[in-house]
């Protein structure tokens, strides 16, 4: 595959990282790494188009009791793992726009999203918890910025063009208003306030713009959610590709890298266990990994992800994965994208697994 070629290169950034690996061939007995393709653990889902999405969504109300957040929030952690913190005070009032300090020598300043914006986003239906892992990247003409629950796309003069919809605070909210997360990747409601159901969880976003091939990459890790709020334990990383270099006009191809690991979804099975059958009774699938902490960089050929592997019902963590899928494949939304997973990456510096592989970006100029 093309990709295979640019693994070697790819590699002397992991050692940097890892103190762990030489080269990523296809099969490397020096090293003890061993790529493999499974065809079905990544799939094009579909296509979605921001400009198409609704504006407008059920209006909610703009003061709910600090009870009702902490329901909603609490059905964001995920047992044994997350830290979240929620408001617990009163009601909620609109903020006007913000005085930034900024050093003199700063060309261009603006304020960002904000926890209101991740709160309120998608008319309202969101949930609310932290922290609000951050993502941004540009093209030097838009700047992307992703939060756990909400997106924008700026100018680089500031100008918000995502228009999104804050429901029942469309009318007080003074300022641009962003898109939900679930709401820009085509899913349900983060938290439908009219229903009282919950959509999938998206998480550890991180995005990059390619110039040689002017597209961009956006990624998020996602937790399935039944939508009582139960944790299925089926996770996933999505891939969103643009089809051109403006982020507003283009459409995005949507990828799906199933990141379980129990064999199901065409993955491998690494043996990930439960905490003494302590899982949600009504789920016949307890054994699934977990692909946490997504971490993405690109060169020539290839987009290369990596997770940090957990048990999602048990303690024990598997190592660091390794995903070299081919950019052309991806670009031009072929079904299937030729992929090589590395499992369980192993250090040799170390004497372990490693841990948190953080890919470089090698893209040539232009």
């Amino acid at each position: 595959m093309r990709i295979r070629s640019t693994l070697a290169v790819f590699a002397t950034s992991v050692a940097i990282v890892a103190s762990a690996i030489a080269a990523l061939p296809e099969a490397s007995a020096a090293t003890g790494v061993t790529g493999k393709s499974y065809p079905s653990m990544l799939q094009k889902i579909g296509v979605v188009t921001p400009t198409a999405l609704a504006t407008t969504s059920s209006d909610v109300s703009a003061t709910e009791s600090a009870a009702t957040e902490l329901a909603v929030a609490s059905k964001r952690l995920r047992p044994e793992s997350e830290d979240f913190r929620i408001a617990t005070s009163g009601t909620t009032t609109p903020p006007n726009a913000e005085t930034l300090s900024v050093s003199s020598s700063t060309v261009r300043q603006w304020k960002g999203l904000t926890a209101f914006d991740s709160r309120y986003a998608d008319g309202g239906n969101q949930g609310y918890g932290e922290p609000s892992d951050m993502a941004m990247c540009t093209n030097g003409s838009y700047v992307v910025q992703m939060v756990n629950s909400a997106i924008q796309i700026y100018s680089t003069s500031g100008t918000a063009a995502l228009p999104g919809s804050y429901g029942a605070l469309d009318s007080v909210y003074a300022g641009a208003k962003a898109y939900g997360l679930n709401q820009f990747f085509g899913y349900p409601h983060d938290y439908d306030r009219t229903t009282g159901e919950y959509g999938p969880s998206l998480y550890d976003v991180t995005c990059l713009y390619d110039a040689t091939a002017t597209r961009w990459f956006l990624v998020a890790a996602v937790l399935d959610v039944l939508p009582d709020g139960t944790y299925t334990g089926d996770n996933w990383v999505d891939v969103l590709t643009s089809s051109g270099s403006n982020p507003v006009t283009s459409s995005w191809t949507r990828y799906r890298l199933w990141t379980t690991n129990d064999g199901t979804h065409g993955t491998p099975d690494h043996g990930c266990t439960d905490i003494n059958g302590v899982f949600p009774p009504n789920l016949t699938l307890p054994h699934q990994c977990f692909g946490d902490y997504p971490q993405i960089g690109l060169d020539q050929n290839g987009l290369y992800i990596t997770t940090n592997e957990f048990e999602w019902w048990g303690y024990n963590f598997n190592g660091a994965q390794l995903y070299a899928i081919d950019k052309a494949d991806l670009i031009a939304g072929n079904v299937a994208p030729d992929m090589t997973y590395f499992q369980n990456v192993y250090s040799d510096g170390l004497g372990y697994v490693t841990y948190t592989l953080q890919p470089a970006n090698a893209v040539p100029s232009q």
